[in-house]
């Protein structure tokens, strides 16, 4: 049997949006709660995934005179693998990654394309801290110490 071991990944990207009055954007505690909840329950949810422990995007470069701005979207992807070269190893989860930033775009009221720049990329990778990430478990489930294992 091997050990897992839990790493926060967080993967970046750019893309355009068209907001005349830009305010940078974070998941808030209650976003991350709903999301964890879905992809708690998501039957094909690649099992490596144990949830998102954030997202956000701000501002790289100032509007155009269409309103136009280049945005800096990252997401906290928490997951598990034996190594830490392991979890640089697993596949992007692009399609839950970009719903996560279409999310956030969303709730903000932000229309964006949603066409990004580049493939996803690893900008950071480091151990979980040993604390759950924000989940609102089932009632059968809370009995459970840490609900997304």
């Amino acid at each position: 049997m091997t050990f897992l071991k839990v790493f926060d990944i967080q993967y970046d990207n750019t893309l355009y949006v068209v907001h005349p009055e830009w305010v940078d954007l974070a998941l808030t505690t209650e976003q991350l709660e709903k999301i964890n909840e879905k992809l708690q329950a998501m039957p094909d949810r690649p099992p490596h995934l144990v949830g998102i422990s954030g997202a956000s995007a701000s501002e790289e470069e100032d509007a155009d005179e269409n309103d136009e701005r280049k945005v800096f979207a990252s997401v906290i992807v928490r997951t598990q693998a034996p190594s830490e070269d392991a979890a640089q190893d697993l596949p992007v989860p692009v399609l839950i990654v970009e719903k996560v930033i279409g999310r956030l775009f969303q709730d903000a009221h932000v229309e964006a394309n949603m066409v990004f720049e580049q493939p996803w990329e690893i900008m950071n990778l480091h151990l979980a801290p040993d604390e759950p990430l924000p989940f609102n478990p089932a009632p059968e489930a809370s009995a459970h110490p840490h609900p997304l294992t």
